[in-house]
């Protein structure tokens, strides 16, 4: 785990749900895959979710990972 020394994980999740909406193409993606990495508590406590909303937000950060992959998968043509 990464250890930050003037923010929390918290801190750091509540500043990627800020910036979220206003990234673009390939650091949307890879944001997305990091929140993917978060546990369903941590991504209902920073987005201020329910748990059925939590899993459909968690099928939208599939789909941008999904985006992400096959954007890599491509610079190789």
């Amino acid at each position: 785990m990464v250890s930050f020394q003037y923010s929390t994980p918290a801190q750091n999740i509540a500043a990627l749900r800020a910036i979220f909406p206003t990234l673009r193409a390939e650091r949307a993606c890879r944001v997305a895959a990091y929140l993917l990495g978060l546990t369903d508590a941590q991504i209902q406590n920073a987005f201020g979710i329910t748990q059925t909303q939590c899993n459909a937000l968690r099928v939208r950060l599939q789909a941008k990972v999904d985006t992400l992959t096959a954007m890599l998968n491509q610079v190789g043509e």
